[in-house]
């Protein structure tokens, strides 16, 4: 608990939140290197981190992503006054998606990275702007961020726009290749983020998409530091690496089903 000082009355029942899940659910532009090290909100606060975090980074960023995209579609269907099963089901995903994103428990929060306020000096230099290198990649590929919006050059910061509110590697820092072993073809391979991505979406086609998959199962269970492991007596299974969140929200699966008469 601390105490905050202001001049503004209206201040009531402030909350803190981790700083990172935040600015990627609220802020109305984000900008990005490489290999998404270095992050720029709203022009105004810039965040970087080690090479040595950019697992937890990526990881971060694409949950944060995925959840705007469900929070969207959810406002959408809110405002077509839509009513069917599948509106709850989202409902209830994202409610517990947003829980977990912003828990001290996140994998969001089990890393270091700073914060530091831009100047007007600063956005002179931060931006690679545009290249002729830019010009000769036409073809981009699917979208491995949000699948059913088209990425498009940004002509003006340069990058990639991969969302209304983000554009992938337009600052001027680059960013570094990310070496990884593809559990589809079996593969070291060092590639920019955003190839990564797209060779593990067309890598693993049975997959919906298997960085979700992992990002969902790291959020829930969390720092194998803070957790244990648990059986649960119900489904008469083992569960290794369980911290209480995930025992909690496991035993609530449970509750909420419905026994036959």
């Amino acid at each position: 608990m601390s105490l905050l000082e202001t001049n503004k009355p209206f201040l009531v029942n402030p909350l803190r939140l981790p700083a990172l899940p935040t600015l990627l659910l609220f802020s109305s532009s984000i900008e990005t290197n490489s290999d998404l090290t270095h992050l720029v909100f709203d022009s105004w606060i810039e965040v970087q981190s080690l090479p040595m975090n950019q697992t937890d980074v990526e990881l971060c960023v694409r949950t944060g992503i995925r959840i705007r995209t469900s929070w969207t579609r959810l406002l959408d269907y809110q405002l077509k006054k839509e009513n069917s099963r599948d509106v709850g089901l989202l409902e209830a995903a994202l409610t517990t998606d947003l829980v977990l994103f912003m828990s001290p428990l996140s994998s969001a929060t089990h890393f270091g990275y700073s914060l530091k306020r831009l100047l007007p000096a600063d956005m002179k230099t931060i931006y690679r702007g545009r290249s002729s290198m830019d010009s000769e990649l036409e073809d981009m590929g699917s979208n491995p961020f949000v699948s059913d919006y088209q990425m498009s050059r940004d002509e003006t910061l340069g990058g990639v726009r991969v969302a209304p509110y983000l554009v992938y590697d337009c600052l001027a820092d680059g960013g570094s290749l990310v070496l990884f072993s593809c559990p589809g073809c079996n593969l070291d391979l060092q590639l920019t983020t955003l190839e990564k991505l797209q060779h593990l979406q067309h890598c693993a086609p049975e997959s919906d998409s298997p960085e979700d998959n992992t990002a969902a199962s790291q959020l829930i269970q969390g720092d194998h530091k803070n957790s244990s492991s648990y059986f649960c007596d119900i489904c008469n299974k083992g569960y290794p690496h369980f911290n209480s969140v995930a025992i909690l929200k496991h035993k609530k699966s449970h509750s909420s089903i419905v026994m036959p008469s």
